[in-house]
């Protein structure tokens, strides 16, 4: 019998309505992430998680709660996990990086985003990620080609802008890094990374 896609995301609002539990548990959880509890917000989803394993929404929630813990390791693993319930999914692929960047692990999680961005080449968050691990790598010409081809579509974004300048700072381009810090300043006025460049500067 083929499993419906929102069984393996725990069918979650059938599944909250139909066990008032579930809903008490996730909404701990979220209250104790907000007051930067991640251990009580671990804990809040455990009952869940031993009656429902294998489910998505759950793994990836898991994996996220992890991270901001910091413990990669079990992170790693339930991201693994909800993608093995969903291979296509690029929000759990997305989410395994998180762990991988944290630990400085660059090979791999170049990897996984080269993979996300084969199917989707303009995703924001992946671009923004691989440009960040391949500066990180010293790869500068490759992270500056990634930051040029998403500012060709959104040339204010400050996002990538940020991620420019960084590369034009650590290969001595002082005046190109300049004149983007000045532009990011117009755009966002408080931006601290042009703030404390540009103060460096006199």
């Amino acid at each position: 019998m083929k499993i419906g896609w929102w069984v393996l995301m725990l069918g979650l609002s059938s599944l909250l309505m139909a066990e008032p539990a579930v809903k008490t548990a996730y909404y701990r959880s979220y209250t104790h992430e907000k007051l930067e509890d991640y251990r009580n917000a671990i804990e809040a989803l455990i009952p869940v998680y031993q009656q429902y394993p294998s489910g998505y929404t759950l793994n990836l929630r898991l994996g996220w709660l992890y991270y901001l813990q910091h413990s990669y390791a079990d992170s790693l693993r339930h991201y693994k996990k909800a993608i093995a319930v969903v291979p296509s999914s690029n929000e759990a692929r997305l989410g395994y990086v998180l762990p991988l960047l944290a630990q400085k692990k660059w090979v791999e999680a170049e990897e996984v985003l080269f993979a996300i961005l084969k199917v989707d080449a303009y995703a924001v968050t992946a671009n923004l990620r691989l440009a960040y691990c391949l500066r990180m790598q010293k790869k500068y010409e490759l992270a500056a080609q990634v930051s040029q081809k998403m500012l060709a579509l959104a040339p204010t974004s400050v996002l990538f802008l940020t991620e420019l300048a960084a590369v034009k700072v650590v290969t001595g381009q002082t005046e190109q890094a300049v004149k983007i810090y000045q532009d990011i300043l117009i755009l966002d006025p408080e931006n601290s990374s042009a703030r404390t460049y540009l103060g460096t500067l006199g």
